[in-house]
């Protein structure tokens, strides 16, 4: 054994396993890449879902709060505040809403003026008296039937939600207001559905917060993060009214609120929400790197033996493979071909027959089958000699063979019986076949100047049979041929 070719094979090893474990390696890289960027994908849109259902939750609020103010309104319509007993009525009335609602701090009365007639708020406040001036001007002098004023008071986030009251002749005789903590809110909200939630925030279009929920410190001095097209901006998406854009690793996400002029920004920070993410990306990717190198180096171990064995091996295999090959040729002629006629034997047709029937049960088509003798072929043996038999098979067999042209199997079944295989072929055309089979015989000639004719029985597979149903059907067949009177084709 020559040491060159020994290297020259074991770095064939060797270097294989290198060139398919790099490419396996980029390749595991580039899913990975392509499976977290369809993470990031997919982690804009859970902002958007959620960002939309809390829109519609805050939504949804405001307008259980509006239709609130709007029967107090009415109540307070009909109340005498200029007595005990109407001041008692108004209280019990507020008591009872605010018990309802928890985020409603407050709810006001005020004149024309927008002096305070009445009110549940626990304390008064600057913010509190602005929002009120604020709130007056928008009824008295804008002729807002309905406001809403976002305000801020001991950094907490207050909305004001007004309605005017007008007397019989038409003029605002009262003020109605909701102070609601929309701080709140974020009890009703689930801020964490999404991991890497940091800041949620509602405001107007001067951009004055009405309510901001935070993971950090609530007075950490922090503004709302808008996200108004800007220089800068990584990524911009924008559908069906929600806008999307990260920049600096945050996703920020807008929606408006409906019936109601503010709009909703959802910050996410990129890299808390992808971490549980990137932890199960980067343990699959350790193991499947630790996987490799130890495939490599076990491989490449393998290969140097491998190839030290291959040339004993080669020597051994090639005095042997000529041999090998005569001999499998030779007793595949013998195992599946029939020694006088060369047609398939009964154990090759009976293969056939199997693979058939499970093609046909797999519903892609039909099969018949036919099994011929030939008639007093005893007679011919015991008259003319078996040499004069083995003759008029031979020259049957030379006969049927073009008449099938492809169309199917003859073989050879056993002594004077042949059996045609006829894949595709419905009863009728398996009839008309095996006729002109027949025929042919019947009008040949044949040694001994004798008169051959053939008795044959045709059947069709019928899917709940097996293969020993539908031979012993045709053998069926075939005996009814033989009891009619011979040289005749019959159906089972």
């Amino acid at each position: 054994m020559k040491q060159g070719p020994s290297i020259k094979r074991s770095l064939k090893y060797i270097g294989l396993p290198l060139v398919l474990s790099i490419l396996l390696l980029v390749v595991l890289l580039i899913v990975l890449a392509n499976q977290r960027t369809l993470e990031l994908n997919n982690l804009e849109t859970r902002s958007e879902l959620q960002a939309t259902l809390f829109a519609e939750k805050i939504s949804g609020k405001l307008n259980a709060l509006e239709i609130l103010l709007d029967s107090l309104a009415q109540q307070t319509r009909l109340m005498d505040l200029s007595t005990r007993e109407g001041e008692e009525l108004l209280e019990h009335t507020v008591r009872q809403n605010q018990l309802i609602f928890s985020e409603i701090e407050g709810i006001c009365i005020l004149t024309p003026k927008g002096e305070k007639q009445f009110s549940s708020f626990y304390h008064e406040s600057a913010a509190l008296d602005a929002m009120r001036m604020d709130l007056t001007k928008c009824h008295i002098e804008q002729e807002f039937s309905f406001s809403s004023l976002p305000f801020t008071d001991q950094e907490v986030h207050y909305l004001s939600l007004s309605r005017s009251i007008e007397d019989a002749s038409g003029m605002i005789a009262r003020i109605v207001a909701l102070i609601v903590c929309t701080d709140l809110f974020h009890e009703q909200l689930n801020l964490t559905s999404i991991p890497g939630i940091e800041q949620l925030v509602v405001s107007d279009s001067e951009e004055a917060i009405v309510a901001l929920w935070s993971s950090s410190a609530r007075h950490s001095g922090e503004g709302p993060e808008y996200v108004n097209a800007a220089p800068g901006v990584e990524e911009t998406t924008l559908q069906a009214g929600i806008r999307s854009h990260s920049q600096g690793g945050k996703l920020y996400t807008t929606t408006s609120l409906a019936g109601f002029p503010y709009t909703l920004t959802l910050k996410v920070d990129i890299q808390n929400a992808m971490a549980s993410y990137d932890k199960a990306l980067t343990i699959s990717f350790s193991f499947l790197l630790v996987m490799v190198l130890i495939s490599v180096i076990y491989i490449t171990r393998l290969g140097f033996e491998v190839a030290r064995k291959e040339i004993q091996q080669e020597e051994i295999l090639d005095s042997l493979a000529q041999k090998v090959q005569e001999r499998t040729v030779a007793l595949k002629r013998l195992s599946e071909q029939d020694a006088l006629t060369g047609l398939p034997n009964r154990r090759r047709i009976n293969n056939l027959l199997t693979e058939e029937i499970r093609i046909s049960r797999e519903g892609k088509g039909v099969f018949s089958l036919l099994i011929l003798d030939i008639d007093r072929f005893k007679l011919v043996n015991d008259t003319y000699g078996h040499q004069t038999g083995d003759e008029i098979i031979i020259a049957i067999v030379e006969l049927l063979c073009p008449l099938l042209a492809g169309t199917g199997t003859l073989a050879r079944w056993g002594g004077d019986e042949l059996m045609t295989l006829l894949p595709g072929q419905t009863l009728c055309q398996a009839v008309d076949i095996a006729q002109a089979m027949r025929t042919r015989i019947e009008q040949a000639r044949f040694p001994q100047n004798l008169h051959i004719t053939l008795s044959i029985g045709v059947t069709q597979f019928d899917h709940d049979e097996s293969d020993v149903t539908i031979i012993r059907r045709a053998d069926m067949a075939l005996y009814k041929a033989k009891d009619a009177g011979r040289n005749q084709v019959h159906t089972s």
